[in-house]
């Protein structure tokens, strides 16, 4: 028997410290609603087994640092050959060399055999790109 192809939105972490929801949460929100898949958090240490495809959104932190639970949660993992998307959030105005928190990622994933197939960098700040997300999806294949 063939079971269809799992996806799932992989975001940092629910809430900010205030209980607030941080951009994270949101853009894994808007993606998991226009897929109709699952949403799981870095910060509760998910079992991604059973997804073929696993789309990450990153939150840049710092200087292009990503977020503590999504570090840890990225560096423990031993799972191999997911194909996977990128989608990341930070503030790049003012940035000429920048190469983002995706980059590490990517180079976590890659040396695990994932198969990058899309990435895109989303501005946050003063507000969220939320029509170039909503194109990305458009453009993409999962």
């Amino acid at each position: 028997m063939i079971h269809p192809k799992k996806t799932v939105v992989l975001h940092n972490s629910k809430f900010l410290p205030n209980n607030k929801k941080g951009n994270n949460c949101l853009v894994a929100e808007i993606i998991e609603d226009y897929l109709q898949c699952d949403r799981l958090a870095a910060e509760d240490n998910p079992c991604i087994d059973d997804f073929d495809t696993i789309i990450l959104v990153l939150s840049n932190w710092g200087d292009e640092e990503l977020p503590q639970p999504m570090e840890d949660y990225l560096f423990n993992l031993k799972i191999t050959n997911k194909r996977y998307f990128v989608c990341e959030i930070g503030n790049y105005f003012g940035l000429e060399d920048y190469c983002g928190c995706k980059r590490v990622a990517i180079q976590i994933l890659d040396n695990l055999g994932w198969n990058k197939i899309s990435d895109v960098s989303l501005d946050s700040v003063p507000n969220l790109e939320q029509n170039k997300l909503e194109e990305w999806l458009k453009t993409c294949t999962f």
